[in-house]
């Protein structure tokens, strides 16, 4: 005779659910160099735009060199738009490196968008200007005539060529750059904060 068992058949628990994946959090290297880098940008374009000031100071300065104050006006402004030339280099070679620090190059490789013909239409500005200023130079060099008029209207072709230069250098170029970096870097910030896509 078969008797059967009274002992209630085991029942598997269901699994949990698996967990959702952590972002990762953002290093505190990566936090402070995003912060440099904005800080570091500001100063740049703080720079850029002293040397763009100092150098039409001198150019008026010069213009009107009539006593010995416009004189050291000129000298005076020359020094500055040396140093603060030599400063706007050096700072964006260390915005620069701030930017690769963050992987912001590595990350993101698209810039804005129409960012390159933006670029395009700076860069014909930027052509335009360079040949004005060689013109200038080679008048200047070798003036059609041997007087003071002519040699003042190479002076006046050349330094409107620095000038241009610098208008779309500092102030349309450099910005510009400097804006897109700051996007790109934020958004590779912003992506690593989301952090890889949980697996299913």
């Amino acid at each position: 005779m078969a008797f059967s068992s009274s002992a209630p058949m085991s029942v598997p628990s269901p699994s949990p659910p698996p967990r959702p994946a952590l972002a990762p959090r953002e290093p505190r290297s990566r936090r402070l160099a995003l912060v440099a880098a904005d800080m570091l940008m500001c100063f740049c374009l703080a720079t850029s735009w002293t040397c763009f000031a100092s150098h039409v100071t001198a150019v008026i300065a010069e213009r009107t060199c009539r006593e010995d104050k416009y004189c050291l006006v000129v000298e005076v402004a020359l020094h500055v738009y040396g140093v603060a030339g030599l400063t706007s280099v050096l700072a964006v070679l260390a915005f620069a490196l701030l930017l690769s620090n963050t992987g912001t190059w590595a990350e993101k490789k698209e810039l804005l968008p129409g960012f390159r013909r933006i670029v395009m239409v700076e860069v014909v500005f930027f052509i335009a200007f360079a040949l004005l200023l060689d013109v200038g130079a080679v008048l200047m060099r070798f003036p059609p005539r041997n007087s003071s008029h002519a040699r003042i209207i190479a002076s006046d072709i050349f330094d409107g060529g620095v000038l241009g230069l610098e208008i779309v250098t500092w102030f349309i170029m450099f910005p510009s750059l400097a804006l897109s970096a700051r996007r790109m870097s934020r958004e590779a910030a912003a992506q690593a904060e989301i952090g890889p896509p949980a697996l299913t």
